[in-house]
This record gives structure tokens, C-alpha cells and sequence, in this order.
């Protein structure tokens, strides 16, 4: 290729050049302007927004609060805190949400509904409290039949876990049953269920099952008795040995 033609050649490669600094140039400053925009829209913005908050959140709704009038204080002010009741629908979940709804909480002033939801949701926790201490120390009684203990033992779990699944419910509620056998009728569920998953156990058939052994164990203590009453009764007595 001679000179000549090498002119055209560098024209074009000179021309992409500058326009590929020119596309660049302009993206910068387009990102630039964008983060300039972004600065302002977040300007005096300190506080992050909260997240969702449920009574399964890992925080109590106090200390959610706590966030939340922060967030609040710094977005809106604090001159017209009843601004935020509407603002707090957003931000709840679950069993407290319905609570906010059914309360009309954008029409209530802030201080009497944060201290409703507080008030309302401290006594559900402290039951909940209560109905797991229960569950946790629950044990049949000695005239109670296995299927009226089976029936204790699903209502408090259920009151002790309200935000289970329905899995997690049933897996905790037959471990509990198997756990509060008698020893000889958890004993006997233990050696058919050696090799079986829990899991594929339905809690009626589990009952089923236990109710069974128990009747089982119930005769062969009578039978035992029995026996022991008959060895004794065929045993010589004093004034036969006498004799």
C-alpha cells in the first residue's frame, strides 16, 4: 500500500478516535450528573428505612419503633408526628399489619397507636411465653387416656408456635407425644419405628399405635398379677407343712 493511500487510512482511524473520547467523555458526565441528582434527592437523609417488621422480625415492636421514629424524625420532622401513622402501614407485616388495619391506624394520632400495637402485641408475646414453658414441661397425667394427651399436646404446641408451618407443627407435636409415653409403650413404638422416618407417620396413626400398646401392657400386667396370685395360692401353707 503506498503513502497516498495510507492518508484516508488514518483519517478514519483518527475520526473513530475522537469519537470514541467523545462517547466517553459524555458518559462521564451523565454519571455524573446522575450521582449529583441522586446526592440531592438523598440530601440530609441520615437515617436508612426500616425493614419490614413481623413478630418474627429477630426485634421486638419497641425497638422497631425506636427505628422507625428515627427514620420518620429525619425524613418528615417531628412537628406533625400523626403524619406517620399512615407512613407505618408500610412497614409492617403479618399479624400486626392486620392489627393496624383493623384499628384504622392512618386515622389514629401516632402516640395512641404505637401505644395500642405495643400494649396489644406485649400481652399476645408474654402468652406465647407462657404456652412454651408449657409445652416444654408438659407430661401426661396418670389418668389421662393417650388420646385426650394427644389432643393437650397439638393445642399447646400450636398456641406455643402460631407462626409454624404446618410441618414444623407436626414434626414438634409427635416428637412431644413419643417423648411423654409411659416407658413400656415408648418402648415398644421405638422398635417398630427403628427404621422408619418420622415423617412418614401420621400423628392419628402414631396414637393409634400407642393406644395399642398401652391395651397390650395393660394385660400383661394383669396376667402377671394374675400368675403371682396363682403360684402363691398353689404354694403349701404352715399348717400344711405341719401336717
Amino acid at each position: 500500500m503506498t503513502n497516498k493511500n495510507w492518508g484516508p487510512v488514518r483519517e478514519l482511524a483518527d475520526a473513530v478516535t475522537q469519537l470514541t473520547a467523545s462517547n466517553a467523555k459524555q458518559e462521564s458526565q451523565i454519571n455524573s450528573q446522575n450521582a449529583m441528582i441522586n446526592a440531592l434527592k438523598n440530601k440530609g437523609k441520615k437515617v436508612p428505612e426500616p425493614e419490614p417488621f413481623d413478630l418474627n422480625s429477630g426485634v421486638t415492636l419497641p425497638e422497631f419503633f425506636i427505628h422507625f421514629e428515627s427514620y420518620c424524625t429525619d425524613l418528615y420532622g417531628d412537628a406533625k408526628k400523626d403524619a406517620w401513622s399512615p407512613v407505618l402501614k408500610k412497614f409492617l407485616e403479618g399479624a400486626v399489619k392486620e392489627a393496624y388495619i383493623g384499628l384504622k391506624g392512618g386515622n389514629l394520632a401516632w402516640d395512641l397507636l404505637k401505644d395500642t400495637l405495643i400494649k396489644q402485641f406485649a400481652d399476645n408475646v408474654q402468652r406465647t411465653k407462657n404456652f412454651k414453658i408449657q409445652f416444654n414441661a408438659i407430661k401426661k397425667e396418670e389418668s389421662e387416656s393417650l388420646l385426650a394427651f394427644s389432643i393437650r399436646v397439638t393445642h399447646i404446641c400450636e398456641c406455643a408456635h402460631p407462626h409454624y408451618g404446618r410441618d414444623e407443627l407436626a414434626d414438634m407435636t409427635k416428637s412431644k407425644f413419643l417423648e411423654k409415653l409411659p416407658y413400656e409403650v415408648a418402648e415398644k413404638m421405638a422398635i417398630i419405628m427403628v427404621d422408619t422416618d418420622l415423617a412418614a407417620y401420621e400423628y392419628s396413626k402414631l396414637v393409634t399405635l400407642a393406644e395399642r400398646f398401652e391395651m397390650l401392657c395393660t394385660k400383661m400386667v394383669i396376667v402377671e398379677a394374675a400368675t403371682k396370685v396363682e403360684i402363691k395360692a398353689s404354694e403349701p401353707t404352715s399348717s400344711d407343712v405341719k401336717a
